[in-house]
């Protein structure tokens, strides 16, 4: 008769997440009251006598429901301006919580270098302010939670602040964060956060504020101050982040250390007196939240980003946990990405990083651009009485008549009735590129599995595979480092095998290649180096088991190096492509697969999987649709050789005639220039792709040393009738 999550007008099925799609096909919010025939024989929803309680009729952004506890919500999520559309009321109160994020901070681009010295003090930016009425996540630094808001039949404008740019290279001005706003007749704003200061420059004021920087020659500047409108000190703001570190000046002129930018649950970290690595300071830690996905699986948002030449540039443990840029890092002869600040992650609002130059002037090093907000509103639609939910563990759905645990880490899947005829999905992680002209990340294995059955009152732990890391070519050209294969996921004494990674070149050492590395799927070679296996144990020769978890990685483009091409990493739907010589073109990653229509949910907050081909890919994907949607484990592409100013191609992440961002979330490879050679773009989070291999500029640049790109983790899905 219909299943939990049907809405009046359009079903789940035909309903789409765009709230401007024609026609107005979004999908609905007042629970079909025809249902409750289907809550009598569930026996799963509480049902009053002749009427299933239900919440409000509401549209707007992209819709998904999830358990908490006994109670079931339905959350709209926001990453770009819309309306939040209510148009009935149910029989729950009409009130709701709300997450608020406006957009990150920008990060100072490098401080004004001169020739005898290199500016070391630019600032991190500050996180968007965060406010909250969600009791595990209380708005800045107060101590509660705000209060939850009663809606109406009417229209609510939401509006989400996009990232500040990150400071240039020359003028080093970075701008703050953009506002976000829930209109409500009590609206709930959230202020963009401040950018990072610069050379002789203070940080901003914000929702979180903006590390200040720190120069020799001026002393230090101060870090901006939370709680304010963006790049407003004396504008006070209701509680929703923290101040910026302070920068730290010592001699000589233009030498210093820049502060983090504050976050939205700590401030930021003061710039300290390393004379030798610059001491910028950490970004101020974020929070987390379940608004979007309910118990075990929090998101953690508003992270400031690391000042530049922060401790560890590469990894920033408070900041870059909630997405904050990390700071810029290396010597000048580094690769331009290592310099220049890291951006805050989109619709996290963290701030960006500040950029880490040293002389000699002119450094030419960006600060990195903060993260755009969110805003997400939820509200009760029914409750489950215990017997019904089968078992916890994993964010919690309803979806065509059954239940869906998705498991994007690692956990325990603890059941508390008999569960049979469950479905279940299994995905291991990607593997990484290679490094230099490097191959492309294989997928991790994908193992479907029908008919399951689990056993009453027993916990069934669930390990999630981590996805391969990508590996610079630091001690080049003697040797060269592979891409990481990707790590296996484990359920049930069932292994998915982690995607191989890609093979690498370096030079003219003693062993200048490493071979691609067998998995799930296997690695994509290049130059000389053989190309890895599919449908095997990780970085193993033996059989994986189960089998036909993936395909075969491809060769590279030539002998020669200065005509290379990395090929493209296996996907679980279809072998990597060669890389052709001459130019220097890179092979395309193997295509990927769509997940079971059991999980195809096309309004869930918790998407699975990522962009892809519309329709099925012939022979690769059978059982697809043609929503292109929910693809996951496609190939990583390989990266290209630039060598006379002759420049190639990089290879498409997940299948040939990819955009440029890649299919079923499978990084691209790298795409050299005539200057600069370009790492391998990572691949998306539990899509379980594999990494971009890296772009090589120029035999003669033994400096111009460039990583391929991470994989994607792994998930397990399980789905059983409700």
């Amino acid at each position: 008769m219909g299943y939990l999550g049907r809405r009046i007008g359009l079903s789940q099925d035909q309903g789409d997440s765009n709230p401007g799609a024609a026609g107005g096909a979004v999908g609905g919010g007042l629970l079909d009251l025809f249902a409750h025939g289907y809550f009598e024989r569930q026996g799963d929803l509480y049902n009053a006598p002749g009427i299933a309680p239900s919440g409000v009729t509401a549209t707007g952004g992209i819709i998904g429901d999830y358990t908490s506890g006994s109670d079931v919500y339905r959350a709209h999520v926001f990453t770009s301006s819309g309306t939040f559309d209510v148009t009935a009321l149910g029989t729950f109160p009409a009130s709701v919580d709300y997450l608020v994020v406006a957009g990150g901070g920008g990060g100072s681009g490098d401080g004004l270098g001169t020739l005898s010295g290199g500016g070391r003090g630019a600032g991190g930016g500050g996180a968007g302010g965060y406010r909250t009425s969600m009791p595990e996540g209380p708005g800045g630094p107060s101590p509660s939670a705000e209060s939850k808001l009663t809606v109406a039949v009417a229209s609510y404008a939401i509006t989400v602040g996009a990232g500040g740019a990150g400071g240039a290279a020359v003028t080093n001005t970075s701008s703050p964060g953009g506002f976000s706003n829930f209109a409500h007749p009590s609206p709930i704003r959230s202020e963009g956060g401040g950018g990072g200061g610069s050379a002789y420059e203070a940080g901003d004021a914000g929702g979180s504020a903006g590390g200040g920087a720190g120069n020799g020659g001026s002393g230090s500047a101060v870090g901006g101050t939370g709680n304010r409108v963006a790049n407003t000190p004396g504008s006070p703001a209701p509680n929703q982040g923290y101040g910026g570190g302070g920068g730290f000046g010592f001699g000589p002129e233009n030498s210093g250390s820049g502060g983090g930018g504050g976050g939205a649950n700590a401030a930021g970290e003061d710039g300290s007196p390393n004379t030798v690595a610059g001491g910028g300071g950490y970004g101020g830690a974020g929070k987390s939240s379940v608004i979007t996905t309910g118990p075990g699986s929090p998101v953690t948002r508003a992270g400031g980003g690391a000042a530049g030449h922060c401790p560890d540039g590469d990894h920033n443990p408070q900041g870059g946990a909630a997405g904050g840029g990390t700071g810029g890092d290396g010597p000048s002869s580094a690769p331009q990405a290592q310099r220049d600040g890291g951006t805050g992650t989109f619709t996290t609002g963290s701030g960006g990083g500040g950029g880490g130059g040293v002389a000699p002037y002119p450094n030419y090093v960006f600060g990195g651009s903060g993260g755009s907000g969110i805003v997400v509103v939820r509200y009760q639609i029914a409750s489950i009485n215990t017997p019904g939910i089968k078992a916890s563990g994993g964010a919690i759905s309803f979806y065509g008549g059954k239940t869906i645990h998705a498991f994007t880490g690692s956990g325990v899947f603890t059941t508390t009735a008999p569960i049979t005829g469950a479905e279940t999905v299994i995905i291991a992680g990607g593997g990484a590129g290679g490094s230099q002209i490097g191959g492309g990340g294989g997928a991790g294995g994908v193992v479907p599995l029908t008919n399951q059955t689990y056993s009453d009152s027993t916990a069934y732990p669930v390990i999630v595979g981590a996805g391969g890391a990508g590996r610079l070519a630091s001690n080049w050209p003697s040797d060269p480092p592979q891409g990481e294969s990707g790590y296996d996921t484990v359920f049930n004494s069932v292994t998915a095998s982690g995607g191989g990674g890609g093979g690498t070149y370096a030079g003219s050492g003693p062993s200048p290649y490493r071979n691609a590395l067998n998995g799930g799927s296997g690695g994509g070679g290049t130059n000389d180096s053989t190309a890895g296996s599919g449908n095997k144990q990780r970085n193993s020769g033996s059989a994986s088991s189960p089998a036909s978890q993936g395909y075969d990685g491809a060769s590279g483009g030539s002998p020669d190096q200065n005509s290379a091409a990395g090929g493209g990493g296996g996907g679980a739907g279809g072998v990597g492509q060669a890389g052709t010589p001459g130019p220097g073109v890179a092979g395309p990653g193997g295509f990927g697969v769509q997940i079971p229509s059991t999980f195809r949910n096309p309004t869930s907050a918790t998407s699975l999987g990522a962009a892809g081909p519309t329709g099925s890919v012939p022979g690769t994907n059978p059982g697809g649709d043609t929503s292109g949607k929910f693809w996951v484990a496609g190939g990583g592409g390989g990266g290209n050789q630039n060598a006379d100013g002759t420049q190639g191609s990089e290879g498409q992440g997940g299948g040939p005639g990819a955009p440029t961002d890649g299919w079923a979330g499978a990084g691209p490879g790298g795409h050299a220039s005539p200057t600069v050679g370009r790492p391998g773009v990572n691949a998306f989070e539990n899509t379980g792709s594999g990494g971009g291999g890296a772009a090589y500029r120029s035999t003669a640049d033994s400096s111009n040393m460039v990583g391929g790109g991470s994989g994607g983790s792994g998930i397990v899905l399980i789905a059983y009738p409700s």
